[in-house]
């Protein structure tokens, strides 16, 4: 069973000061936290917060992800970076959250049962923005992260992650999350 200390022994990445460079480019699990004094953005459903403790300050965990290639390719530029989306699950949840307009991802979309979407360009940008300014990275190289993906979100019950997490606690927060994340009725 995972371990909430074993987060000590993640690498933390400030994308506000730090280079990409600083992010493995192996296979790993990341976590991502709230930056002291930030919240998630506002959606009518509270959830009992996940705290952890990492070189001796205590901050809320939102967040488990792995990367089967890359953790650097994965967080820093499908999360950090502008116009992904479509691509980020994590994105696209702040991106609900925050109301922001969600756009095709393509032209040949449009039309589709089930289109792949993402956020118009301005607002893929305060996406990005909003991200850089509130969110710490933790993360760790890993031979095969998928093993502890789950175990780490069925303790964490982090309250982004809406796949993998059978949590009663903050099922209501989720539930109403996967709504927005579903909801298209802005596309053109």
């Amino acid at each position: 069973m995972f371990d909430k200390a074993e987060l000590e022994k993640y690498a933390l990445f400030d994308p506000t000061v730090d280079k990409e460079s600083k992010i493995v480019d192996c296979p790993g699990l990341y976590v991502l936290l709230l930056r002291k004094g930030s919240k998630l953005p506002e959606c009518g459903v509270d959830y009992t917060p996940c705290m952890i403790t990492y070189d001796g300050e205590e901050y809320e965990l939102i967040y488990v992800g792995i990367s089967n290639k890359s953790l650097r390719k994965r967080d820093f530029h499908q999360h950090f970076t502008k116009n992904n989306a479509g691509q980020s699950t994590l994105r696209k949840s702040i991106g609900s959250l925050m109301g922001l307009k969600k756009t095709y991802r393509s032209e040949g979309e449009k039309g589709k049962p089930s289109p792949k979407i993402k956020f118009v360009d301005n607002d893929e940008e305060k996406l990005s923005e909003w991200m850089k300014k509130n969110l710490l990275l933790l993360f760790k190289a890993s031979s095969n992260p998928k093993d502890m993906e789950k175990d780490m979100i069925a303790v964490l019950n982090p309250p982004l992650n809406i796949s993998e997490n059978t949590n009663f606690i903050n099922r209501p927060y989720r539930d109403n999350l996967s709504r927005l994340r579903n909801d298209r009725s802005d596309l053109d």
